[in-house]
Order: structure tokens, then sequence, then C-alpha cells
């Protein structure tokens, strides 16, 4: 009878013996598993090495970009007061500034002890007759301090239906609701000031002169409360002229005012403190009154294109860096690096030096990159003089721009202008773009590499079939000759048992 564990009947050590063997059938098995641990490490520093390859390309891209060239810088003595910004088309200026007077939009508010609470009544459904409800008019204009009131025209008189709520009424409240859904360019709020004393104010929403407002109130006659809404300016100024009586007044420091300054000596007015359409192409913002002149200034500025130029040195840098190391051979411990003797990247490091020492034509006496500041190093890494650059940008920002090849991305959003392709960023991207795109030298040796971890992984599926194979024949035969040891331990001992039991010979 077979045991149900081999080598328990014998002692022979089955299970050691089959791993012993085995250990030394799957010799081929392990070359193929440490075969592919190298090429999937080589996959993986190709994948590194393109990432940082496309940062040198992106990072030269960016000085493909016109307006880089042209960058303007708009500077003030005391931003407290003005700032400046730019826009394309700027040109360098400097502006001696002066502000008199910050627009201001209209507060309307109503007098004292005209409302007396939010639920006050102003009109009922049957005051206000037929049509069931009142209109509100809201004119803007300018109130010219003591002429009479001049509409602008810019601005359509807006009309608002003030209609009573389903009790009837027509409360302060809901006027100020209804005044407010309609969007007319005016808040509606109301302050409670004291016991029987609630102030309806309206507040314009846009600043400057022809912002004021007028407030003309069409009703039912019998609704008389609804009148107390009306506010004429003209009224405020020569009470004996119009026949609608006033009820609002506008608080010194909250009139309709333009935006006065001087600039350069000459003085100007805007209704915003948001000023477009005095510098060319450039934007002012007045934050306060000055108290002393404000110097504001548009210049020149290359910190664009020195930025850009100092992030394509240091991802080159970088990039350099793990280039060499992954291709390193160390002759002390006769190690290489993961990708040593590589050819897509030896061939890398060819195309990249080549770059650098690449002359541009047609810009006078910029021709490589040297002459913008840039230089190589003994170690082969680039070093960058900014000083040398903005001196060449402050000379000539065109023969400069040119030198790269830059170029209008607005107006060439997918594809760069023949003019530019003799530049060098053009030239480094149709480089790198060989290197890293899609089908590119990189992505093909990956490709590569991934077919023949795909053929290890078919080798080590048939080399396991045949493993599995030779293990379980190895068992079976261990076991059969356990089992048969065993029979021959236990005959041995039947035979020594019976020539024990046989009579001595005297």
């Amino acid at each position: 009878m077979a045991l149900s564990s081999a080598g328990l009947g014998s002692g022979l050590d089955v299970a050691g013996i089959v791993k012993s063997l085995m250990d030394v059938e799957r010799a081929p098995l392990n070359k193929l598993n440490l075969k592919e641990a190298s090429i999937q490490a080589k996959i993986s520093a190709l994948g590194s090495l393109k990432g940082s390859l496309s940062s040198v390309r992106t990072a030269m891209n960016g000085l493909q970009d016109i307006s880089k060239f042209i960058g303007l810088r708009a500077t003030s003595s005391d931003s407290s007061f003005a700032n400046l910004s730019t826009q394309a088309g700027a040109v360098p200026s400097v502006y001696k500034l002066e502000i008199q007077e910050l627009a201001s939009n209209q507060k309307l508010t109503s007098k004292a002890n005209l409302f007396t609470s939010e639920s006050q009544v102003l009109a009922t459904s049957t005051e206000l007759g037929v049509t069931g409800k009142g209109k509100l008019t809201l004119t803007f204009g300018d109130d010219n301090g003591t002429n009479p009131f001049i509409p602008n025209a810019a601005k359509t008189p807006v009309e608002i239906d003030l209609n009573p709520g389903s009790d009837g009424n027509l409360t302060l409240a809901e006027v100020r609701d209804q005044i407010n859904a309609k969007d007319a360019g005016v808040t509606a709020s109301l302050v409670k000031v004291g016991d029987g004393d609630v102030r309806l104010s309206l507040v314009s929403k846009d600043t400057g002169k022809a912002s004021g407002l007028k407030v003309d109130i069409a009703a039912n006659g019998a609704a008389t409360n609804l009148n107390k809404l009306a506010y004429d300016p003209d009224f405020v100024f020569n009470p004996a002229s119009p026949t609608i009586n006033s009820n609002f007044e506008v608080i010194a420091g909250n009139e309709a005012k333009d935006a006065r300054i001087s600039l350069n000596g000459v003085s100007i007015s805007r209704s915003s403190n948001v000023i477009t359409d005095v510098i060319s192409n450039a934007t002012l913002t007045l934050s306060k009154v000055t108290t002393s002149a404000v110097n504001i200034e548009i210049k020149s500025d290359s910190s664009s294109v020195s930025t850009m130029v100092e992030a394509f040195v240091k991802a080159f840098n970088e990039t350099s860096k793990m280039l060499s190391d992954a291709s390193a051979y160390n002759p002390a411990s006769k190690q290489g690096a993961v990708l040593n003797g590589d050819s897509t990247v030896r061939g890398a490091q060819q195309q990249l030096r080549e770059l650098l020492g690449f002359e541009v034509s047609g810009t006078g006496s910029l021709k490589t990159l040297s002459d913008l500041g840039v230089s190589i190093q003994k170690d082969g890494s680039l070093k960058f003089e900014k000083t040398k650059l903005d001196k060449a940008i402050t000379a000539d920002p065109a023969n400069v721009a040119k030198f790269f090849g830059a170029y209008d991305k607005t107006t060439n959003p997918t594809s760069t202008p023949l003019s530019a392709q003799s530049g060098l960023a053009y030239v480094f991207d149709k480089v790198l773009k060989g290197l890293v795109d899609s089908k590119g030298s990189f992505d093909s040796k990956v490709d590569g590499l991934k077919s023949s971890v795909k053929t290890i992984t078919q080798q080590r599926e048939s080399l396991t079939l045949r493993f599995n194979a030779v293990e379980k024949r190895y068992r079976e035969q261990f076991t059969a000759l356990d089992i048969n040891v065993q029979k021959m331990q236990q005959t041995s001992s039947w035979l020594s048992s019976q020539l024990a039991n046989l009579p001595k010979m005297s």
C-alpha cells in the first residue's frame, strides 16, 4: 500500500530531492526573469528621459511667441493711488499723474420720517384704479448741479410696474423688491433709522456724472402716497420750476461724479475709475485722490524672455545629466548604467550637442546661443548670463525674436510660418519632435523592448508548463521509489526476523 506522504515510510526526502532537481531545471526561467527585469528598467529609464527631453522642447517652444519679445511693463511710483496695466500695442512712455477726484455713483435717500415702516402701504388696488398698478420710471442723466437735468442718451429710461400683493396692498418693501427684480442698474434698499423712520435708498450701479437719477411716478390720482417715490433733481435746485415735489435728497459725498485727473498737465475727466481710452493700449486704475503727483511708466520688459531662457537652460542641464547618468560606465566596478551603450541615448546626446552649436543666419552678430549669454561649460552643462541677453534685447528686441524664430501665435496657432522656420526654436522643436513625439526614436525603442518583454512572457509560459510536467514526473518517480524502498525495508525486516528464529547450529 502506497504511503500518503512521500518519504514517510522509507525516510527518503522526496520533497527536498524534487526541489533540488527543479531548481536546476528552472535555471533558464530565472535567466528570463533577470532579462525581463533589465528590459523593464530600460523602458522606465527611456520614459523618464523622454519626459525630460519633452521639457526641453516645451521650454524652447515658449521662445516662439513674439509677444514675449515686445513685452512691456507698467509701473507706478505709488500703487496705492493708481495702477497701470498694458495690452498689446502699448508703447514705452512716462506720465505724471494727479487725481483730483474719483468717479462715484449716485446714492439717493428718502427724507426723514417720509416712510414709517417696511410694511407701510403706499397704494391699494382700489386706489390704483382700472390698471391696478402704478409705474415707476428711472431716467439716468446729469443733474448738472444747477442746470436742468440732462438725460443720458446712452441709457434708455427703465419703466417698472408697481403691483400690489395678493392682499391688494402695495407696500414699501414690495416697491424695493420690484425695483431690484427689474435689474435696471439701480439697487434699492431700506434702512431703519428709528421708530417711525425708514429710509429708501436708491443707488446707481454705474459711476459717472451721467449716471445720476431722476424718478417719475405715474399712478391713478387717488394713489397720492405713491408720489412720495418721485425725485426730480430740477426741483432741488429750482423749487419754483417743477410741479412734482421731491422727497429724496443726495447727502454730501453721494453725488454722481466723474473722475478728474491731470496727466502730464492735461486735465481729463472720465465716468469710471478704470480708464481705458486715455493712454493707448493701457488701462489706468484709480484708487484714491493724490496728495502729490504719482509717476507711472511703461517700459520695455525683457524679464519674460530671460525667464524662458533660464527655464530652457535648467531643463537642458537636467536632461543632459540624466542622459549621461543613464548611459555611464564605471571602470572601477566595470558596471554600466541601465542604458550604457544604448544607441537611442547616444543619438539624443549627439543631436543636442549639434543644436547648441547651431548657427542662425540673417540675425547680424547674433549667430549662436552664446551670443545671448548661454555658454557651454567643460562638463557639457549650460551657463546663463542674463545681463548679456538683456543687453541684446534692449539693443534690438526684434532681432532677438528673429534669432529664435518668434512669430504671432494668435494668427498662426497650429503651424509655424516659413519666415520663422530658420529660427533656433523651430530647429530645436523639429529635432526634439523626432526624439519624443509618437513614433519618434524613443517610442520606437520602447516598442522594441516591449516586444521583447512579450516574447519573454510567452517563453516563460511555455517553460512553466514544461516545468510543471517535469516536476510531476519527478514526484511520481520518487514516490514510486519511496514505496519500493519501503517494501524492500519491510522484506529485509521480515527476513531478518526469520533468520533470527532459525535453530542454532550446535
